[in-house]
């Protein structure tokens, strides 16, 4: 129960306030929200280029984690607490793999970003990005996630479709959810 609660309260609560924003701007939906069909041609490159960019993102973080430690602050990664129950497990699994990639998707490159647009597509990119990196709220997560969101919202320009930024979005947290499933195991000095 606990988990359809933050499953559908966490997406809700992040997609609510900018669909009615949405809604009462002058542009059309489907302007602000283009789903059209994807090009492979662009899509699946950009998968990749997005994996090394999140190596990249990785570094940063952890660059700025020691910074901040030679000054007493102690950053912290957000916990997965993957629950043990089988379908609280696979409701866990279906939102931080895609139902919270899709929400993020139609916030920050939908509507955040065609919404700003119109002062120019490099200024709509870094303002959608860094509110992408605010809302994680963890000082660790922050630079990687203003970094996929400038791949992300650069392949979803251009294809035109948020369709693309998605599947990066997918892919990229699907592997963090692998990775840190797979560090749980290990001592901390493996790790």
């Amino acid at each position: 129960i606990m988990e359809i609660v933050d499953l559908v309260s966490g997406n809700l609560s992040l997609l609510l306030p900018f669909l009615l924003l949405a809604f009462g701007y002058r542009a059309s939906f489907h302007e602000l929200l283009p789903f059209h069909p994807f090009r492979a041609s662009i899509t699946l490159p950009a998968l990749f280029i997005a994996l090394g960019v999140s190596v990249i993102g990785f570094v940063a973080s952890t660059m700025i984690s020691a910074a901040l430690s030679l000054f007493g602050v102690m950053p912290v990664m957000a916990d997965f607490s993957f629950p043990e129950e089988p379908a609280a497990a696979f409701l866990f699994l279906l939102n931080i793999t895609f139902l919270a990639p899709l929400a993020e998707e139609i916030v920050f490159r939908g509507v955040i970003m065609n919404m700003l647009r119109r002062f120019g597509d490099c200024f709509a990119l870094m303002i959608s990005s860094l509110l992408f990196a605010f809302v994680h709220m963890n000082l660790v997560q922050m630079p990687n996630a203003f970094i996929m969101g400038l791949v992300i919202g650069y392949f979803s320009l251009c294809t035109g479709s948020l369709w693309t930024g998605i599947c990066i979005h997918v892919l990229n947290n699907s592997l963090v959810l692998l990775l840190n499933g797979a560090l749980t195991g290990l001592n901390e000095e493996t790790q």
